[in-house]
C-alpha cells in the first residue's frame, strides 16, 4: 500500500460513473474535507495508463477547477485527491428552480467555456471529456466550478492511441464520436457544452427517460433565433460542422450580429470569476408586478395634475380687451374680445 493512502479516510460516496467512484474524504493531517476519486482499473484502462494521464493533468491550474492535492495507488486502485467543493450541481439547481433565463444561461455557458478554452489551449493540450450538469457546481459564493478533475484527458495521450478505449461517456451529453469509441477532440467538449446549454434553457435532461433531446425551438418558441442556431450547431453529429473553438461559440452568444474574428490559437482569455446572480421565475413575476404598479401610479399622478391645470382660472397676467367699432349712425358696437 502507498504510504500516502494512510493520510486519508473515506467518509461517503458522492458520485459514481463509468471511470470510477468519487468519495467525500478527510485529510487526517490537515483536518479538512477532500474529494477522492478511485479509478476503476480494467484491461482497456490499466493502472499505468491512468497514472500517466494523471501525471499530465496534475499541473492544471484554473480558478474554476478543483485543485489536485495528491495522487496515490493502493493495490489495484488509483486514487486522485482533489479539493472538495461544496455547492449545488446545475442538475439540482434546474430541478429546484426551473430553466435559467437566457442572460443567466449565457453567463453560465461563458464561465464554463472559459475553463474549456484553458484546457484546449496549446499550453494545456487537454479536454474535459465528461462535461455534464452533474459535474458543474454553483458553489457557496455563487461561482461556477467544474468538479471531477479526474475526467480530464491529455490530447497527447489520445494521439498516441488509435482510439480512446478505456475512457467512458455520459449518455445524453457526450458527443457521438465519444459514444462510438472514436478519437476525441476539443470539438467533443463543444458538443457537451451545447448539450449543457440546451439543458439549462429547457430543463429537459436527455440522460433520463425518454432519453431524447428535442429541437430547442420545440421546447421554447420564445428563444431568440441566433441562440437556437448556435446550440444546434454545437450539437451537430458531424464534428467538422460544429464551432471550431469554444471562443467562437461564446462570441456568437455574446455578439449575435457580429462576425466572429478568430482568437490567436494557443491563447486563452483571462478568467474573471464573477458571482452569478440567479433570479427565480417567482421573483421575476414579483418584480414585474411591482414595476407595473409603479407605472400605473405615475400615469394617474400626471393625469390628475393635467386635469387640475385645466380647471384653474385664467392667470392674472391675462388681460381681456374689447374690440369696438361704430356703425353708420355713429353708435358704438362691441364686436369681440382680445386676450393678452
Amino acid at each position: 500500500m502507498d504510504e500516502k493512502a494512510k493520510n486519508y479516510v473515506i467518509l461517503n460516496e458522492i458520485a459514481r460513473g463509468g471511470q470510477g467512484i468519487v468519495y467525500k474524504g478527510m485529510d487526517k493531517r490537515l483536518g479538512r474535507f477532500v474529494a477522492i476519486k478511485k479509478f476503476e482499473v480494467t484491461e482497456t484502462m490499466p493502472k499505468e495508463r491512468i497514472l500517466a494521464n494523471l501525471g499530465e493533468i496534475k499541473n492544471c491550474f484554473h480558478p474554476a477547477l478543483p485543485m489536485i492535492l495528491d495522487i496515490y495507488s493502493s493495490g489495484d486502485e488509483v486514487c486522485l485527491v482533489m479539493e472538495f467543493i461544496k455547492g449545488m450541481t446545475l442538475t439540482e439547481y434546474v430541478e429546484l428552480n426551473g430553466p435559467l433565463s437566457v442572460p443567466d444561461a449565457i453567463r453560465v455557458t461563458e464561465k464554463i467555456g472559459d475553463v474549456l478554452s484553458y484546457l484546449h489551449s496549446a499550453k494545456s493540450g487537454m479536454i474535459y471529456s465528461d462535461l455534464k450538469p452533474d459535474n458543474i457546481i454553483i458553489d457557496s459564493e455563487k461561482n461556477i466550478r467544474l468538479i471531477d478533475t479526474g475526467s480530464i484527458i491529455s490530447l497527447r495521450g489520445i494521439r498516441e492511441r488509435k482510439s480512446h478505449d478505456g475512457f467512458f461517456a455520459s449518455p445524453g451529453f457526450a458527443a457521438p464520436e465519444q459514444m462510438e469509441g472514436k478519437t476525441l477532440s476539443p470539438r467533443s467538449d463543444i458538443f457537451s457544452l451545447g448539450a449543457v446549454l440546451h439543458f439549462i434553457l429547457t430543463g429537459e435532461d436527455p440522460s433520463k427517460p425518454p432519453y431524447l433531446r428535442r429541437h430547442l425551438k420545440e421546447c421554447n418558441r420564445s428563444l431568440p433565433g441566433y441562440l437556437v442556431s448556435a446550440v444546434e450547431k454545437c450539437l451537430d453529429k458531424d464534428d467538422n460542422k460544429r464551432f471550431p473553438t469554444v471562443e467562437s461559440f461564446i462570441e456568437k452568444l455574446k455578439n449575435p450580429r457580429r462576425n466572429y474574428i478568430p482568437i490567436i490559437p494557443g491563447l486563452s482569455t483571462p478568467y474573471k470569476q464573477e458571482k452569478m446572480i440567479f433570479v427565480s421565475s417567482g421573483k421575476r413575476v414579483g418584480a414585474l408586478a411591482l414595476l407595473t404598479i409603479v407605472l400605473i401610479t405615475c400615469v394617474m399622478f400626471f393625469a390628475k395634475a393635467l386635469m387640475s391645470k385645466a380647471n384653474e382660472p385664467l392667470s392674472k397676467s391675462v388681460r381681456v380687451h374689447e374690440l369696438e367699432a361704430t356703425d353708420q349712425a355713429g353708435n358704438r358696437i362691441i364686436i369681440g374680445t382680445l386676450k393678452r
